[in-house]
């Protein structure tokens, strides 16, 4: 419970200067950690990947303002 409580207080903290991929990805390694899931070297790239992924359909398709931080700069 403490690494899902964990994640979301990183996430929380880090929205305003990472960016939503990057924070998101944190909650969901954590997570997956708190359910016993993988080390968090693998979660938080995968989490990151996953979560750029959506920032990418919401933001782009969507056209809906999501935090961004320097990975999302990097799309033009």
């Amino acid at each position: 419970m403490l690494w899902i409580v964990g994640g979301l207080v990183a996430q929380l903290l880090l929205l305003s200067w990472a960016g939503f991929s990057i924070a998101t990805g944190i909650l969901f390694a954590f997570t997956a950690k708190g359910f016993g899931r993988g080390p968090l070297w693998q979660t938080i790239p995968l989490g990151v990947v996953f979560a750029f992924i959506v920032w990418f359909i919401f933001s782009r398709g969507l056209q809906l303002s999501l935090p961004t931080g320097p990975l999302e700069r990097l799309v033009p």
